[in-house]
């Protein structure tokens, strides 16, 4: 049965359950300790990333490669 994505819903689950449709302390719990795991285990490849962008834009500026894309712009906006 087509089930239309929610924004409650748990992406990647393996049941794709609404999380306000558990009422177990323990699964919710289990739910994000697993939405954690996940977004952890993503961190050593955003900072191999990182590095690799930033060495490449180092390598640009040193061969003083003129392009939009290259200019420093102001940060407006930081995630924690």
């Amino acid at each position: 049965m087509f089930r239309p994505p929610c924004c409650h819903t748990h992406a990647g689950g393996p049941n794709n359950r609404p999380l306000v449709d558990i009422k177990d302390p323990d699964t919710r719990a289990a739910q994000v300790r697993r939405a954690q795991d996940a977004v952890l285990k993503t961190r050593p490849f955003s900072e191999t990333l990182q590095k690799v962008l930033g060495g490449l834009i180092v390598r640009l500026k040193k061969d003083n490669f003129d392009s939009p894309l290259m200019s420093e712009r102001p940060v407006n906006k930081v995630m924690d």
